[in-house]
């Protein structure tokens, strides 16, 4: 159960972020690369704080250790990856449209868990193909945007491979972590990583293709909204590393892979993208049908 509720608090974070990236990189026409480079910058500042808090109340001498080192530097490389994934997505697609094609992943990742893991519960895997069968039907929705259909098969292409080898390996990673502190070490050195990983990955990029105009306009809004993310940024981190570090992780993606819409429903009235009330149906049968799941 800490796991379904886990993966609850970290796709409704998620949820609000992916309003955030979408205005940032939709709507401002910002670089993935540099908005990614600013937000691990406020991320890795509010994780610091919170690992001197932290260090005070577990002992954290399991990163100490070269092993881990090399968990935590892969286990950050598939998260920035995942992200880089999402920032196409959303710079490319509507929010239902995101959601619809990273949801197709949930067919893939109790399969790829039980190669893993060894880890397959039936009951599980159903919960995962009815509500990605639901979310399918968003595509027939009245108020879904259409979208060139190759547009949207690049999307899937990105995303779905991304995310299946994420949920596949996180456990592998974090299997010698015992503990929510514990966890949540490991989830701040990982943010530090990502801040890492987003810096060098700014110089495969001409500088004039990382920075436009509308981009460079800063107002109060602009540093809310990076400020906003930022906290979202290691609450979403930490409920998720939880969420999936478990061998039956399979059931918190169903709801991880809604993030998406949670954003639809969070951010309509800001972004202007209309949603039906079928829409916000479909989200609320799959949350509630995923945490009556055990």
């Amino acid at each position: 159960m800490v796991c379904i509720l886990a993966a609850l608090i970290s796709s409704t974070s998620r949820g609000v972020i992916s309003v955030i990236d979408r205005y940032q990189m939709g709507y401002r026409k910002g670089n993935l690369l540099v908005v990614n480079f600013i937000n691990n910058i406020l991320a890795t500042f509010l994780a610091t704080l919170v690992l001197i808090v932290l260090q005070h109340v577990v002992s954290l001498d399991f990163l100490l250790l070269p092993q881990q080192w090399f968990r935590i530097i892969i286990y950050a490389l598939l998260v920035q990856l995942v992200a880089y994934g999402y920032s196409y997505l959303y710079r490319h697609l509507p929010l239902i449209d995101a959601v619809i094609s990273g949801k197709i992943s949930d067919l893939f990742i109790p399969i790829a868990l039980a190669f893993t893991t060894s880890y397959f519960s039936f009951k599980q895997y159903s919960v995962s193909v009815i509500s990605t069968l639901l979310v399918g039907l968003l595509a027939f929705s009245p108020s879904t945007k259409k979208t060139n259909f190759k547009t949207w098969v690049r999307g899937i292409l990105v995303i779905v491979p991304l995310l299946t080898i994420q949920s596949a390996f996180s456990p592998l990673l974090v299997d010698r972590i015992h503990g929510i502190p514990e966890l949540m070490g490991f989830t701040i050195i990982t943010i530090y990583l990502r801040l890492v990983i987003s810096f060098i990955s700014l110089f495969t990029r001409p500088k004039n293709k990382l920075i436009n105009k509308e981009s460079m306009k800063i107002g109060k809004t602009v540093v809310a909204v990076y400020g906003l993310r930022s906290v979202l940024t290691i609450a979403a981190q930490i409920s998720f590393t939880i969420a999936t570090s478990s061998k039956t992780s399979g059931i918190a993606w169903v709801l991880l892979n809604m993030t998406s819409l949670y954003g639809v429903v969070f951010g309509s009235w800001i972004l202007k993208e209309k949603i039906g009330k079928f829409d916000v149906l479909v989200l609320l049968v799959v949350t509630v049908m995923t945490l009556l799941t055990r």
